[in-house]
């Protein structure tokens, strides 16, 4: 089974990443009329939420990507159509260069989208009568959430089955 990781680059953080994402479902949230008029403070509650979702899902470990085939393995996943050259595989001695973060879903990255859109609605959808755009908006959402993780993600099929992986301990996925 492959594990999916989210590459960053040096520079980037998974904090600029909840922004990027939170930016673009606030974006597709305001399109639909009925939210309109949704406050900023609203905004930021729903950037809280999706934090929570990516600390559920995204881990961080010491090791991450310093044994060879780990690299080796690496390649696009299906959401990451267009791959960027700074993210691809790299030498164990280059591993400063990019951050991995592990996206630890048991089933399949829709996992991970269904928590994320599960949040996202209990913010946005607070009556029964907006319960009616939930269809229209969850599909706007799944293609935001795409959009922004889908440049950062790859799968390997040998993330973690290293002896140096068993022993890893987790570090904040923050920094």
């Amino acid at each position: 089974m492959s594990r999916y990781q989210l590459r960053l680059r040096g520079s980037e953080s998974l904090g600029d990443v909840l922004d990027r994402l939170t930016a673009a479902i606030w974006r597709d949230i305001l399109a639909h009329p009925e939210f309109a008029l949704l406050g900023h403070e609203r905004k930021e509650s729903l950037r809280k939420k999706l934090k929570g979702i990516f600390e559920r899902f995204i881990v961080r470990y010491d090791v991450c990507g310093l044994q060879a085939l780990c690299e080796e393995t690496i390649e696009p996943a299906g959401w990451n159509t267009n791959p960027a050259s700074d993210l691809a595989a790299r030498h164990p001695w280059q591993s400063g260069e990019v951050k991995r973060l592990v996206v630890d879903v048991e089933k399949g990255l829709e996992e991970f989208v269904d928590a994320l859109v599960a949040a996202i609605f209990r913010e946005v959808i607070t009556t029964p009568e907006q319960a009616h755009l939930a269809k229209a908006l969850r599909s706007d959402l799944s293609e935001a959430i795409k959009s922004v993780l889908g440049p950062h993600l790859y799968r390997n099929v040998a993330c973690g089955l290293f002896e140096l992986c068993k022993v890893a301990e987790k570090v904040d996925q923050w920094e």
